[in-house]
């Protein structure tokens, strides 16, 4: 055996002080060793594989010799321990050989795609079968290495077998937008091309890279192996969908290189989503997929804040960087399923279609319960085209289409716009609603940032302001809605022309609560409250659906314009309406508790007072789309009140029948009373019949104070007769049997009976009988006479004693006594007859009154105050046009004892306006001795007149030098004279009366 012994031994290594000890040997076996040694100071990697044989796993020495490119190596220490024999290539173990060192400011590739890292610091071992260099820190680009390694785990391919892999691996921390492009190249720049760029992209990112490869084989794709994870937290990426950005993420991204796949997954917040998010894409050029299961928050969208939309769906994005974007998918959700395809020149849709079934229960349970009256599953499609940040299109969705317009950015907007047509309206439910009863114009401008978060809602030129919801103190959710109604929208609104003419323009709130199953909420108007209750889900429920109370007093009354003085309310009323769902009708049931309240007719004697019960109770039901409402029954009840009746309007609110069967309001009315609109051939019908009904309120004037007109401030120029389009020609029969009828407060008439059928034109057939207070008998027949061109009806009646009828009807003690007879033929454009009556004393007549005095005929005035002055005959040739409510008399005369008088004019009803004229006869006895005044009226000593205004005090002209007028007493006026209206175009021998 031959040794060498070194004792110690110093030298000088590069700039590195080098110091060992030892021995060397070698027998037949070979060389041994038994060295150590150490370098202290800074050497290069030369030094190190200066200790590493040649001959040791060749081809992974020379490449990390070329990985290792740079860097300051320290504190090496050295130990051989082979006994011989051991030193060969196949022999050497990890325990003959050790090599410790130190690295700082190293470069090292770890591949060829990335960059370098760099600023590298670790220690390294090199062994007799194994490498092994550890990285401490460093920078991979402007990622922070945290932790590395390269591993060689063994020189011997005939020990660990071909199959031996060389691995490199590093850790780094870092802003993930750093992370990201340091690992990027790996991907092809697949991940900054799809937007995980510095732009866009925020968060913390932890990343590791791994690279095998064989130590004892050539590199080629098959055997280089690369795998990368990242865990990114708190990521944000701007942009990421329809202008939202992703937050709050916590996401892994894998990618492995040899199956060609990168998956980016995790759990992230998504403008509205919230849920798992996978992004699939892979190292090579290749269809993109994105894949996500969580759930939506509607409540950007004006939704429900409690209730998240479950959503998955996955999506494939094809198309590669020259041909633009283009992919399709698939979405399931609790409020729609479908389809969704989309294209674009850019990196960035240009066009987006979805097509699918939006699920109504799930839309009903967002706040939006109208879907429901359209399905279950509405068929919808949506197209979208984009313009820089904006995407304009349309939805088709049955009545819920329209035009659609979605714009991105800091300040995302949607706006619809539609037409809703009244078919459309009724599909909704929303045929109730008179503001649909016409088309309409639909506008939603919705703001879905958070310093927004309003929809304004335009409906032609009626507006409001729904406020998202929000939860209130008790965590309850809230919303509001904030609208000014004008005057005309009331109507729109469901208000009754008939019954109200608002005035001012009223501020309203409404402020309801999702709580559990059910909105519960309050409309306030200027103070006066109106609760609501509606449950979520409104149809297919054969229950209670919705609720509204109120109390209604004298105030909300003069709130929204209450017309119907007649029917007046002082203190205060509770009515509560209830909607039901009975089969597949609607119901709605309208109830009114009027205790606390004092109810009265004016003008009647019937008062119901405070503090006694009295009840009503409405029952309606929706007979179908457009088909209108049937108001099963009518019901009243108490002290002062019963009602029993029912009712139909059809889908034009117009009424079809009205039938109380009974009807009793204490001192007012008490029988039954029918109405019911012609149908077929049937005519419409008007029926009353029982012990009383008082129609003072409907038939006494109202007190309306007038001042006298001054004639030359109010022309009266001739009236020009316009064309009228004629109405509708409704045959009608009135039908009454009536023990008494009150029209006036002095006595009521009796044993009404009236039978009168007019066939819509000129045909009236029937009569009337009817006794006044006195006993006195009232009676009028016609006769239609068909058959002749044109046609027409003929007509008479009798009042046996004027001044009873008068005072009955309208308790006026200015006529008494007197027959009166009438005579004449109607048609439905004009009436033309004859009034003939005697023996009939009038008193206490203003305008003739005034035109006494006038003409200074004083002893006839305090006659006329007094006594009063009878006519001992008089007779009217009338003339009544329809159109414009024009009455004429022509030729009228009045003679008795103590005067005479004659009339020509109008009387305009329109704007209550006479213009009459005429002559004067005093003292009929003195007069008689200037001539033949019976039979030729010469001689007469008289005054003309003319009278015109407005009654009852119109303005009086005399005329007193117009003492002789010659001709006979009907024959009074001048020849110039012309008719105001023409007589009926009629043979002579008909209009004789």
């Amino acid at each position: 055996t031959r040794e060498l012994f070194i004792k110690s031994g110093r030298g000088r290594l590069e700039r590195a002080i080098v110091t060992t000890k030892g021995r060397l040997y070698a027998d037949d076996k070979g060389l041994g060793a038994n060295l150590t040694a150490r370098i202290d100071g800074d050497f290069t990697k030369e030094t190190v594989f200066a200790f590493w044989p040649e001959g040791l796993t060749r081809e992974t020495r020379l490449n990390l010799i070329d990985r290792i490119k740079v860097g300051t190596l320290s504190n090496a220490e050295f130990s051989l321990t082979a006994p011989p024999g051991y030193l060969n290539a196949d022999n050497l173990r990890n325990e003959d050989l050790r090599l410790d060192f130190d690295f700082r400011e190293a470069t090292i590739e770890f591949d060829r795609r990335l960059k370098d890292g760099t600023g590298l610091k670790g220690h390294a071992v090199l062994m007799g079968s194994r490498f092994d260099l550890d990285v401490e820190s460093g920078w991979l680009d402007k990622a922070a290495i945290i932790d590395g390694q390269v591993l060689v785990p063994s020189f011997h391919s005939s020990r660990s077998g071909k199959g031996s892999l060389t691995h490199i691996w590093l850790r780094a921390k870092a802003d993930a937008v750093d992370v990201i492009e340091a690992v990027d190249p790996i991907a092809e720049g697949n991940l900054v091309k799809n937007g995980l760029n510095r732009e866009r992209l925020g968060g913390l990112a932890d990343v590791r890279v791994d690279i095998r490869f064989p130590t004892f084989q050539n590199l080629s794709a098959e055997t280089f192996d690369l795998t990368f994870n990242a865990d990114l937290t708190n990521a944000s990426l701007k942009q990421a969908a329809l202008g939202w950005d992703l937050t709050d993420g916590k996401i892994r991204v894998d990618g492995d290189l040899r199956a060609n796949r990168i998956v980016a997954s995790g759990q992230a917040v998504l403008g509205p989503y919230q849920g798992d998010i996978a992004y699939h894409t892979a190292f090579s050029e290749t269809d993109q997929k994105v894949t996500f299961d969580g759930q939506f928050d509607a409540e950007p969208f004006g939704g429900a804040p409690d209730k998240p939309v479950p959503i998955q769906g996955e999506f494939t994005l094809t198309g590669g960087r020259d041909e633009g974007t283009q992919g399709s998918g698939q979405i399931r959700s609790g409020i729609f399923d479908g389809d969704v395809a989309w294209e674009g020149s850019d990196q960035r849709p240009s066009h987006v279609t979805i097509r699918g079934e939006t699920d109504a229960k799930g839309m009903a349970a967002q706040g939006l319960p109208f879907i429901q009256h359209l399905g279950p599953k509405v068929p919808t499609q949506v197209s979208l085209i984009r313009s820089g940040d904006i995407w304009s299109g349309e939805i088709q969705a049955q009545a819920f289409s329209g035009d659609l317009a979605y714009i991105e950015g800091a300040n995302p907007r949607l706006v619809y716009q539609s037409v809703i047509t009244p078919d459309e309206a009724r599909d909704l439910g929303l045929s109730g609603l008179p503001l649909f009863r016409t088309q309409r114009r639909l506008s939603l401008n919705i703001g879905l940032d958070e310093a927004t978060r309003e929809a304004l809602i335009r409906v032609d030129q009626f507006e409001a302001k729904l406020g998202w919801a929000k939860r209130d103190a008790n965590n309850d959710i809230a919303r509001t809605l904030t609208a000014k109604i004008a005057p005309p929208d009331w109507a729109s609104l469901g208000l009754p022309e008939a019954l109200f003419k608002p005035t001012e323009t009223v501020d309203v709130t409404a402020q309801w609560l999702q709580t559990g199953a059910a909105m519960r909420g309050q409309i306030d108007l200027k103070g006066h409250v109106i609760d609501f209750t509606v449950p979520d889900n409104i149809v297919g429920s054969n229950g209670y659906q919705a609720q509204i109370r109120t109390r209604v007093n004298d105030g909300l009354l003069d709130l929204l314009g209450y017309t119907q003085d007649r029917l007046t309310l002082t203190g205060q009323a509770d009515v509560v309406t209830s909607l039901y769902r009975r089969g597949e009708r609607n119901v709605t049931v309208v109830n009114v508790y009027a205790q606390d309240a004092e109810l009265k007719v004016r003008g009647s004697d019937w008062i119901k007072p405070a503090g006694e019960t009295a009840d009503f109770a409405f029952e309606i039901d929706d007979k179908g789309a457009g088909q209108g409402v049937n108001i099963a029954r009518i019901y009243g009840n108490g002290a002062s009140v019963k009602l029993e009746g029912r009712a139909s309007l059809d889908g034009d609110g117009k009424i079809e029948f009205i039938d109380f069967s009974s009807v009793y309001l204490k001192d007012f009315a008490e029988g039954s009373v029918k109405y019911y609109e012609a149908s077929g051939d049937a005519p419409r019908l008007i029926s009353a019949s029982g012990r009383y009904f008082d129609l003072r309120p409907w038939v006494m004037p109202k007190s309306v104070t007038q001042s006298a007109d001054i004639v030359a401030d109010i022309p009266h120029d001739p009236n020009v007769v316009e064309p009228v389009t004629p109405a509708e020609m409704v045959p009608t029969r009135l039908v009454a049997d009536v023990q008494s009828l009150k029209l006036s407060p002095e006595g009521a008439f009796r044993d009404v009976k009236i039978n009168l059928d007019w066939n819509g034109a000129n045909g009236l057939d029937g009569e009337l009988n009817v006794r006044t207070q006195n006993n006195s008998l009232i009676g009028f027949s016609a006769q239609s006479e068909g058959g002749v061109s044109p046609d027409f009806s003929r007509f008479e009646g009798r009042i046996e004693d004027t001044g009873d009828a008068l005072k009955t009807a309208f308790s006026t003690a200015q006529v008494r006594r007197g027959e009166t007879q009438i005579k004449g033929v109607f048609t439905r454009e004009q009436v033309d007859a004859t009034i003939r009556g005697e023996h009939i004393q009038v008193r206490q007549i203003p305008i003739l009154a005034q035109l006494l005095t006038v003409g200074s005929l004083q002893g006839l005035a305090n006659t006329l105050t007094g006594e009063g002055i009878t006519f001992d005959e008089y007779e009217l040739p009338i003339r009544y046009r329809v159109s414009d409510q024009l009455l004429f008399i022509k030729d009228g005369y009045a003679k008795g004892e103590a005067v005479g008088i004659n009339v020509w004019g109008t009387f305009d009803r329109d704007n209550n306006y006479i213009d009459y004229r005429g002559s004067l006869l005093p003292v009929y006895a003195v007069n008689s001795m200037f001539g033949d005044v019976a039979n030729k009226g010469e001689g007469l000593v008289g005054l003309r007149y003319r009278v015109r205004g407005r009654p009852p005090t119109p303005q009086v002209e005399v005329d007193p030098f117009s003492l002789v007028i010659p001709g006979f007493l009907r024959q009074w006026f001048d020849k110039d004279f012309e008719d105001e209206i023409p007589p009926l175009n009629l043979p002579d021998e008909r209009k004789k009366n």
